[in-house]
């Protein structure tokens, strides 16, 4: 994900809330979750 190595670059912390985790990402191909994720997440 773009997101995450940018904020892994420049050493900025992601804070997301999933709210809507149980909700399909779909019809958007290129969606993807936050949750779980440990490389920049807090």
């Amino acid at each position: 994900m773009q997101l995450l190595s940018l904020c892994n670059k420049n050493n900025v912390a992601i804070i997301a809330d999933e709210v809507f985790y149980d909700y399909s990402l779909e019809p958007f191909n290129e969606n993807s979750r936050l949750a779980g994720e440990q490389s920049t997440l807090v």
